[in-house]
């Protein structure tokens, strides 16, 4: 009995400390130049690695993609038109890219989004975006090292918010209360353990 606990134990550990989750960057708190280029780095990714990624207020372009994304709030966007933006994580680590929602700046436009690890393409995703629609692209690309992302007309600019993905590393901290919590219950189990042995 007292092993099928201790098993047990370990097992909800093991999975607590490993867990995965989606992160959403909503670019509400970036940091940008004067002119809205994102300070890199944000949330832990560089955003200007070639071409830049910037940030405005859609509130203030009423008409526009920037609006049709966010009306009330921040939008990222490819600063004039130039292709393509390339976002790795910082550390140089691997993550996953769960997807985003894209709108074209001022006219409708195929967006590419590739996910790759060094010269090797891993998977991509190609897609019509326009200023009046959100569209959510979906793309689940695994462990890649950056993420490209580019429109196949001339200088179009696309916009972009909600970026998903996931790390290795988020894993939430336990409150301590629930570790206290945690301890008292597996205390009780071990003295049930204890008590049945010696009657």
């Amino acid at each position: 009995m007292f092993k099928k606990i201790l098993v047990m134990v370990s097992i909800l550990v093991f999975i607590s400390t490993t867990s995965v989750f989606a992160e959403v960057i909503d670019f509400e708190d970036v940091i940008s130049e004067p002119g809205g280029k994102i300070v890199d780095p944000y949330k832990g990714f560089n955003w200007s690695n070639d071409k830049d990624l910037y940030v405005l207020d859609g509130s203030s372009y009423n008409g526009s993609g920037y609006h049709t994304l966010d009306p009330d709030g921040i939008v990222a966007f490819n600063g004039y038109g130039y292709d393509p933006v390339v976002i790795n994580r910082a550390d140089g680590s691997l993550f996953d890219f769960i997807g985003a929602d894209f709108t074209g700046a001022w006219n409708s436009a195929d967006i590419h989004v590739e996910g790759w690890v060094g010269n090797t393409l891993i998977d991509s995703v190609i897609m019509g975006i326009d200023i009046n629609f959100v569209t959510n692209i979906v793309a689940n690309f695994s462990n890649i090292e950056f993420l490209k992302i580019y429109s196949v007309g001339s200088d179009d600019q696309w916009c972009i918010d909600n970026f998903e993905y996931e790390t290795g590393n988020t894993a939430p901290v336990p409150e301590p209360a629930t570790m206290i919590l945690f301890g008292i219950g597996i205390t009780g189990l071990i003295g049930i353990h204890f008590k049945r042995k010696n009657s």
